[in-house]
């Protein structure tokens, strides 16, 4: 209770120094704030931060076919946010999209190296995040192993 009163009632909010903010007014944005205190009219203004120090994000196992051989997959993807307005008002959970777009972007690779998956999933990271406000400025494979296929054939097991 206490907690909620602090948040929405009391007229300051506080940016901390590894944040940037927005502020709205009456739900319309109307300027970007560095980090310090801000006076704001209870449920007529709002004032969200957003971390801007670099965050390392890690993409969960994804299995991938490359040229009929099965290899097991993971990442990390390392950003920033540049834009706190884009970042905040233009896109829902640009986390969650991050990582949604370096799987659909590692699944869909049309090269067949990892060293050229790698940088084919990183330019497109690059390219599609600068809409978002944020800068990605490393993407690297942790695990990219073959898989063993194992196929049941009869009363025999066969792997491959």
């Amino acid at each position: 209770m206490l907690q909620w009163i602090v948040e929405n009632l009391l007229p300051f909010k506080i940016i901390d120094q590894d944040e940037l903010g927005v502020f709205l007014r009456g739900g319309v944005f109307k300027k970007s704030l560095e980090p310090g205190c801000y006076f704001t009219w209870p449920y007529y203004d709002s004032v969200t931060a957003i971390k801007v120090t670099l965050q390392v994000k890690d993409l969960p196992n994804q299995d991938i076919t490359v040229d009929g051989k099965s290899y097991s997959v993971s990442g990390s993807i390392t950003y920033f946010v540049e834009n706190p307005r884009k970042a905040i008002l233009e896109v829902y959970d640009f986390d969650t999209a991050l990582v949604n777009k370096a799987l659909e972007v590692v699944c869909n690779a049309k090269n067949k190296t990892q060293r050229g998956m790698t940088i084919e999933v990183f330019r497109e990271l690059d390219k599609v995040c600068e809409q978002w406000g944020v800068a990605v400025t490393n993407f690297q494979f942790n695990r990219f192993v073959p898989c063993r296929v194992i196929r049941l054939i009869g009363d025999g097991i066969v792997v491959d």
